[in-house]
């Protein structure tokens, strides 16, 4: 039987998604707008959300960065996972708060 190898380019690929993943997990403002493109895409309302949860300037959020992020980030997977309500039906709250589960630069969920 013959094994599926991978050629150079491939694992290359992968590495290179890897370093990706990892990068993004350390990047928090990229992932503060990641996960509001991911938003945006996801609801109409978008705006009135964010007009609500969050400060009107960026610099008043210096000391409660994180807590923001992890709001953002929550409604985002919320969002997103709302389709799949009929099978996630228990599970959906630890998926919603998962911090290693960042959103790509086109407003995906990555598999963290």
């Amino acid at each position: 039987m013959k094994r599926n190898r991978l050629s150079a380019g491939g694992r290359a690929a992968l590495c290179r998604l890897g370093e990706e993943a990892i990068s993004l997990q350390y990047d928090k403002p990229r992932r503060f707008e990641n996960a509001l493109l991911a938003i945006a895409l996801s609801d109409p309302r978008w705006m009135v959300w964010v007009e609500r949860n969050l400060p009107r300037r960026i610099d008043k959020m210096r000391g409660k960065f994180d807590a923001y992020l992890m709001l953002v980030e929550g409604y985002a997977r919320w969002r997103t996972l709302a389709g799949y309500k009929g099978l996630f039906r228990e599970q959906n709250g630890w998926l919603i708060f998962r911090h290693n589960w960042p959103f790509s630069d086109d407003g995906a969920l990555t598999p963290g």
